[in-house]
């Protein structure tokens, strides 16, 4: 990362940043993935020993292979360039900023047509599977059996035959024009009303590129999906008058203008906000506002297959299978509406609460289907559930679903901050708590129904996990060319409407009530030296050494593949970092 600018003698000031970042990683993987798609092992398999046709289900792959891993390659460049000005009254501004990122993701899986082959006695790349005979010459049995490791091993040649790779090879762009100024335009009770004006254009691009494989669906568990190639550019406008109506009054009048054109139109979204100094001590605040999102170029073009645990109610089992979400071009905008009110009160020096109360109401909100609904709903419709064999009572592979306008969600809580700073011989103490309280987050769900959804994981409805309290209790300390930074995190407990109290799945609803997941506290601490100062050098140099997670606590168990809940908590455990932050 880089950042320069460069003062001209008539006010006026350049700023440039540039940074890039490359990212490799590898992540460890079983021999093979699953295959769920249940092949046939014909009765004619040498080492078949039912004397009949048998469905196949597990891992191409098992013990006495090394693991697949899976490989991501990330490369990220920004710019970011803009001019200054100021005027007699104001200023004003013009920038540029780009933003591209090129994403690779790689990782083996069997091919569903060639693994096929291979029970049948038809595999390896030199096999002709119209003209060879099973077993014979360039033509081998894949032996799924026992008997794999003992009297009739798999050659690399048949177990190559049926192995490949998925390559999704994709890149975002982001070009961003922008240009506003500011300056007063009157006088008011208070001092001179301040008029902001500006313009942007933006323009987003997106790619993905899936290997030749992925597009015919050829995966046994990966499964595929089609290349996806979209653009989307944006005109806005906006305004904001700040007036000071008093010395204790300040109202804010801000509008926004966007235009996306085609089917998603333009709109206008106001907001006004006031503050009132009743006292030096005590003073109030309050907003409203209306938002305004519009389909991105994924959510309207795109589409993608993730493999997600769903519990099937035709078998009563939970199973692993692959859901398709296909982009929707007939997305309608989501629009909200938010407020909120606030306090300040500081009683005396140095001591400082705050309480605010918010709330956000959505319409038409944008939401990938929840998979497990759109399987509850109808467990055996043919167009969105795919299963092996038959149609209505086979075992569970595929659920498509998409991306809709949902009705409602309506969310709203309570955030407390509090803070002292209490100046001692040893430096300065700064004790701090910041909490959020979630009164209400009530869903109208297109499938699921009305939902009740705070303190739950919500994981059969759109809504996302919600504990109904978050604390952090902070101490910072300073003293001279030292600080340090001490944080005591908490998350309250929620309950798991996917599990039931007893630990067995929610088939049908829960007599007892859901599986509670624990509530989680984890420590982070941090801790800063000035180099710079120490050694009297002209840079400056900051040198910091901390933990997070420093007590190593796992995340509350949850009966799931994973075994925690990926929302809300971090799995990694015991995290050490060291930084050294240098200016020049």
């Amino acid at each position: 990362y880089v950042s320069a600018n460069y003062e001209f003698e008539n006010d006026i000031t350049w700023t440039a940043e540039f940074g890039m970042a490359r990212n490799r990683a590898e992540r460890g993987g079983a021999p093979s993935f699953p295959i769920l798609t249940s092949p046939i092992v014909p009765d004619y398999h040498p080492q078949n020993p039912f004397g009949q046709s048998v469905a196949f289900f597990g891992r191409a792959e098992g013990n006495g292979f090394e693991g697949d891993p899976a490989n991501t390659e990330s490369d990220t460049f920004r710019f970011s360039t803009n001019l200054q000005g100021v005027t007699d009254s104001g200023f004003w501004e013009i920038s540029y900023t780009r933003a591209v990122n090129d994403f690779v993701f790689s990782v083996p899986d069997v091919l569903n047509t060639e693994f096929q082959l291979a029970l049948y006695g038809l595999g390896g790349s030199n096999c002709d599977p119209v003209a060879g005979t099973p077993g014979e010459g360039n033509c081998e049995f894949f032996n799924p059996f026992a008997t794999s490791y003992t009297s009739s091993p798999n050659s690399d040649y048949v177990v190559d035959s049926f192995t490949g790779k998925q390559v999704i090879d994709s890149k975002a762009d982001l070009e961003v024009i922008e240009a506003f100024t500011s300056f007063d335009v009157f006088e008011v009770g208070g001092g001179y009303a301040a008029l902001a004006l500006g313009v942007q254009y933006r323009e987003n691009q997106l790619s993905q590129d899936y290997d030749e494989l992925s597009n015919q669906d050829s995966f046994t568990f990966v499964i595929g999906n089609p290349d996806i190639d979209g653009s989307q550019d944006v005109w806005a406008a906006f305004g904001e008058l700040a007036l000071p109506l008093t010395d204790d009054l300040d109202v804010q009048v801000a509008l926004r203008y966007e235009d996306y054109g085609g089917n998603i139109g333009s709109t206008v979204d106001p907001k006004l906000a006031v503050s009132y100094r009743a006292s030096d001590t005590l003073s109030f605040r309050g907003s409203i506002s209306t938002s305004f999102r519009a389909p991105t170029v994924f959510l309207a073009q795109g589409g993608a297959t993730s493999l997600q645990q769903i519990l099937d109610p035709v078998q009563g089992a939970v199973t692993f299978v692959a859901v398709r979400t296909s982009g929707n071009e007939e997305l309608k905008p989501e629009e909200s509406t938010a407020y909120n009110l606030g306090i300040s009160f500081e009683p005396f020096r140095d001591l400082s609460l705050e309480l605010d109360y918010w709330n956000f109401a959505f319409e038409d909100l944008i939401i990938q289907e929840n998979a497990q609904a759109v399987l509850n709903a109808d467990p055996t419709d043919p167009d969105r559930i795919v299963r092996a064999g038959d149609p209505l009572t086979g075992p569970l592979l595929q659920i498509n679903n998409t991306y809709v306008n949902a009705s409602e969600l309506e969310t709203s809580g309570l955030d407390f901050v509090a803070s002292y700073k209490l100046e001692t011989e040893a430096g300065s103490f700064t004790p701090s708590l910041n909490a959020t309280y979630i009164t209400k987050y009530d869903l109208k769900d297109p499938q699921a129904g009305n939902i009740d959804g705070a303190g739950r994981r919500n994981f059969n409805n759109i809504g996302v996990s919600s504990p109904e309290l978050r604390v952090n209790l902070g101490l910072a300390w300073q003293h001279d060319i030292h600080a340090a930074n001490l944080f005591v995190r908490y998350i309250s407990s929620y309950d798991d409407d996917q599990n039931c109290s007893d630990g067995t799945a929610n088939l049908t609803g829960c007599a007892d009530g859901f599986y509670e997941i624990d509530s989680h506290v984890t420590v982070d601490a941090q801790y800063n030296i000035d180099l710079g100062a120490l050694f009297e050098t002209s840079q400056s140099y900051v040198l910091s050494l901390g933990g997070i997670n420093l007590f190593d606590e796992d995340p509350p168990q949850l009966f799931t593949n994973s075994g925690f809940d990926s929302k809300v908590h971090d799995p990694r455990g015991r995290q050490i970092y060291a930084r050294l932050a240098i200016e020049f």
